[in-house]
């Protein structure tokens, strides 16, 4: 299949910097591949749908401030 799409220069660039992935199609094809895994992880989380309504919250830390 073939696809074309409207990508700014600097938009690609940056994201071959980002990745380090130089071909166009490999680049697109990893950004594609991220995009179903989180939209998947994103499904199985949402499939829980408040299993567990009486877990308690482990207490939040607050940073200690730094000693100048």
């Amino acid at each position: 299949m073939s696809i074309t799409i409207d990508i700014s220069d600097e938009k690609l660039r940056e994201a071959e910097e980002a990745l380090n992935i130089h071909d166009p199609a490999k680049l697109f094809l990893s950004l594609l591949d991220e995009k179903l895994a989180r939209h998947a992880a994103q499904r199985r989380l949402s499939a829980l749908g408040g299993t567990m309504p009486d877990l308690e919250l482990p207490p939040r830390q607050r940073p200690t401030p730094a000693q100048d």
